[in-house]
């Protein structure tokens, strides 16, 4: 991994496209002057046929699409291109834009794992506020287990990968979940 370096940068281009395998991503062609580097390629949205499509996760467009506009400064996605801010880069990535002048940074992923956290803290509960014991070990859970980020920033080796290491582990809190399910369920018509 080589050194960050904060840098400003002019918008080329700013382009949202699903042509990279077919889900949804978004870029900014950024110009340093003289020299270039694309900011973007997270995977927004994966749409219905991808193993991995969830219609009710996190919002991972919309927050990059605001966010982008927000530190350069517009309100339309088309006045982008021109538009100075500023980039925390190194060789091979980008990994934070910044509006020029306010220290106001948007960094995916940070932000996206952060939205993953907050969706995870709050599924899997019922309406009193306990927690639902899933049957079976999914992605989200497996990801949330080994805090990697959302199962859309895994490649496909490594999701099956940490799923089949958790499945083990699971059936056994599947197990324990439902003795103690048991055990309140009688020791209430005792009550």
């Amino acid at each position: 991994m080589g050194e960050q370096q904060t840098v400003n940068a002019v918008i080329q281009s700013a382009r949202i496209t699903n042509d990279d395998h077919g889900l949804l991503s978004a870029w900014l062609d950024l110009d340093y002057g003289g020299c270039g580097q694309g900011f973007g390629g997270y995977s927004l949205y994966m749409p219905a046929g991808f193993k991995y499509h969830n219609p009710s996760g996190p919002n991972y467009a919309g927050h990059f699409i605001w966010r982008v506009m927000e530190v350069a400064g517009v309100s339309d996605w088309n006045s982008l291109p021109g538009k100075t801010i500023r980039a925390i880069k190194e060789h091979g990535k980008v990994h934070a834009v910044g509006h020029i002048v306010k220290d106001d940074w948007f960094n995916p992923s940070t932000d996206f794992k952060k939205m993953s956290d907050a969706m995870q803290h709050t599924k899997g509960m019922d309406a009193e506020g306990l927690v639902i014991v899933p049957k079976e070990i999914t992605p989200a859970i497996a990801c949330a287990l080994e805090m990697c980020g959302p199962p859309e920033s895994q490649t496909p080796e490594a999701l099956a990968q940490l799923v089949e290491d958790y499945r083990v582990q699971w059936s056994h809190v599947i197990a324990s979940a439902t003795r103690q399910k048991l055990r309140d369920q009688m020791r209430k018509r005792h009550e």
